[in-house]
């Protein structure tokens, strides 16, 4: 270590070795404005016990931690917050390196002690505490929140705490309560689109467990009643799973969201499902290094419940133009196999939305032009 980054070390440190510099949060006012601009996740309670249990840590004191309330605060915390509480933790409890040196001993001792600080450890700096935490991290600890935290893990940048989270979630996802992993997945199922380092097999035991029926049918129900959020896109990306299928008729009808309600319909009308598998490189000249991203797309089939004409005409009586948008493009595209097409166009051509009603009459005019000519 040269001279200059001795000094250095020496001024950070220069509260005490036992105290390293370290930027707390701002006192505990949840209506203070500096606490509101910072937009922290962790609440106060929180931060205080993690700065009590950083503090027993470096004594090695495993009685002074307030382990309990520590691991209860995180457990509760909001999936869909995952990676701003994962940088607050890391913030609030500076393991990293400390005065005594690597924290990687204490903290697999204080895990074989005090199991439940796998919930905590899952999001430490270092590699080996955290794959370690992921061998020890008990099953009834296990929250929406933790359950994001262990699939991110799969996606981790050191490939032995990528196999360790594959373990760990064989082991724990399988018997969860469906409600748990429902309210994981409608955050990750969108978010795991643009994870690059985890691998097929890594990303099949998330889809062992969000593929599950009881799960689907959570997942169906939030989708239905969901005021907002990008519902349409989450159930693009469930409807990878065919046990989706059964619950799409009901949502093209039922679903508060008319983004959910035209998405259900679109897919029921075509008859397939598309989905978004994310991106990959395209080169377009390897020689000078020049490339793009192209999206990546896959689809499947979906059974019709019920006949087109049904579909298109129920579609059509939607409150929402949106939806009656997409039965006029469905009656575009498929007019000439109709049974009753005539009916559909005159309800259609009557819309009070202008888009839909010149959809209907392109596919007037096409009509009397077919039965006009020679």
């Amino acid at each position: 270590m040269s001279l200059l980054a001795r000094l250095l070390r020496l001024v950070i440190r220069a509260p005490g070795l036992d105290e390293p510099y370290r930027p707390r949060p701002p006192d505990p006012s949840p209506a203070s404005p500096l606490t509101a601009a910072r937009n922290l996740v962790l609440p106060d309670p929180l931060w205080q016990a993690l700065g009590e249990f950083e503090s027993a840590f470096r004594r090695d004191v495993i009685a002074d931690a307030p382990i309990a309330q520590i691991v209860d605060g995180i457990a509760a915390l909001p999936p869909d917050k995952l990676g701003r509480a994962a940088y607050e933790i890391n913030r609030a409890t500076d393991l990293s390196w400390c005065a005594y040196g690597s924290p990687r001993p204490r903290a697999q001792a204080w895990l074989a002690r005090e199991p439940s600080l796998a919930v905590l450890f899952l999001f430490h700096r270092n590699g080996f505490v955290r794959q370690a935490a992921l061998g020890a991290l008990p099953a009834t600890a296990v929250t929406p929140f933790v359950f994001a935290g262990v699939a991110r893990r799969l996606n981790d940048w050191v490939e032995q705490v990528r196999g360790a989270a594959v373990v760990c979630a064989a082991r724990v996802f399988a018997d969860l309560d469906a409600a748990i992993v429902a309210e994981a997945a409608r955050h990750l199922v969108i978010v795991t689109r643009h994870w690059r380092r985890w691998d097929e097999g890594q990303a099949e035991v998330m889809g062992k467990a969000f593929s599950r029926p009881d799960v689907i049918a959570r997942l169906a129900e939030t989708i239905r009643t969901a005021r907002s959020g990008p519902m349409g896109a989450l159930l693009r990306l469930v409807l990878r799973w065919p046990a989706m299928d059964a619950h799409l008729l009901a949502l093209s009808q039922e679903a508060f969201l008319p983004d959910v309600r035209a998405v259900a319909s679109q897919i029921l009308l075509e008859g397939r499902v598309r989905w978004s598998l994310g991106k990959r490189h395209q080169w377009i000249d390897k020689k000078y290094n020049q490339w793009i991203w192209i999206p990546v797309y896959d689809e499947r089939p979906v059974a019709r419940p019920l006949p087109p004409e049904e579909l298109i005409a129920r579609a059509a009586r939607d409150r929402s133009p949106r939806v009656r948008r997409v039965a006029a493009d469905a009656l575009v595209a498929q007019h000439a196999t109709l049974v009753d097409a005539d009916a559909i166009i005159a309800q259609l051509i009557a819309d009070e939305n202008r888009s839909v009603r010149e959809r209907a009459d392109f596919v007037r005019r096409r009509r009397a032009s077919l039965t006009s000519s020679p």
